[in-house]
C-alpha cells in the first residue's frame, strides 16, 4: 500500500468516528463566535443552542484612581433568570497593580471558580473588556506577573470546565451586563462612605 493509499483509508476511518450533527441555521444562538477555552483548546466557535441551559456569567471589574481601589463582581444567569450575585475588594498586589484590566481578570476568575465549585462543566462568561481575551490569547509574550497568574490559573480551570468568552454585543447581553457593572462598584461604593 502506497503511503498516499495509507493517509486516504486513516482519513476515512477518522471521518467515520466523528460524531454528525443536524446544523441547521435556526439551532444557532445569540452566543455566535465565542472564544472557547477547553482543555487548553482555544478557538473561536458558534454555541448550539443545546448548550444554553449552562450558566451565562456577566463579570465585570471597577477600579477607582483616585482611592486606588480595585473591586470585581459577577452575576449567573440560568434559564433567563439570575441565580447567583457577587462582588469584593480585591486585595491581590499583583492584580491591583494592574488597575482597571487587574480588575476585569480577577472578576472572570471569581466566576469560574464559583462554577468550578458548583459542578458545572460548560459556562459562559459575557464581558466588556477585550483584554481578557487578549490576554489569554497572549501566552508567549513577557507578561506582568498579575497576568501570568492569570493565565496560569485559566489555563488549569480549563481541565475542570469548558470556558465560553463572550464580548458585550447585543442589547440582551448588555442589559445583563449592567448589573454586573453595578456590583463591582458597590464595594468600592461600601469602602468610600465608611471613609
Amino acid at each position: 500500500m502506497s503511503n498516499r493509499q495509507y493517509r486516504r483509508r486513516k482519513q476515512q476511518q477518522r471521518n467515520r468516528q466523528k460524531p454528525r450533527h443536524n446544523n441547521h441555521q435556526k439551532n444557532k444562538s445569540v452566543l455566535k463566535g465565542c472564544y472557547v477555552i477547553d482543555n487548553r483548546i482555544t478557538k473561536e466557535q458558534d454555541v448550539n443552542e443545546s448548550e444554553i441551559v449552562k450558566p451565562i456569567i456577566y463579570t465585570d471589574g471597577s477600579y477607582m484612581q483616585n482611592v486606588d481601589i480595585s473591586s470585581y463582581g459577577y452575576a449567573v444567569e440560568l434559564n433567563g433568570e439570575i441565580i447567583q450575585k457577587d462582588f469584593g475588594l480585591i486585595m491581590d498586589k499583583d492584580m491591583l497593580a494592574l488597575q482597571s484590566i487587574g480588575a476585569e481578570l480577577y472578576a472572570c476568575l471569581r466566576a469560574i471558580e464559583w462554577a468550578i465549585a458548583n459542578r458545572y462543566s460548560v459556562i459562559y462568561i459575557v464581558y466588556d473588556c477585550e483584554g481578557i481575551v487578549q490576554t489569554i490569547q497572549s501566552k508567549h509574550t513577557k507578561k506582568h506577573r498579575g497576568k501570568e497568574k492569570f493565565t496560569k490559573l485559566i489555563e488549569l480551570y480549563s481541565q475542570h470546565v469548558k470556558i465560553c468568552f463572550k464580548r458585550t454585543n447585543n442589547e440582551h447581553l448588555y442589559k445583563q451586563h449592567r448589573l454586573s457593572h453595578h456590583l463591582s462598584r458597590s464595594a468600592t461604593e461600601i469602602l468610600i462612605k465608611d471613609r
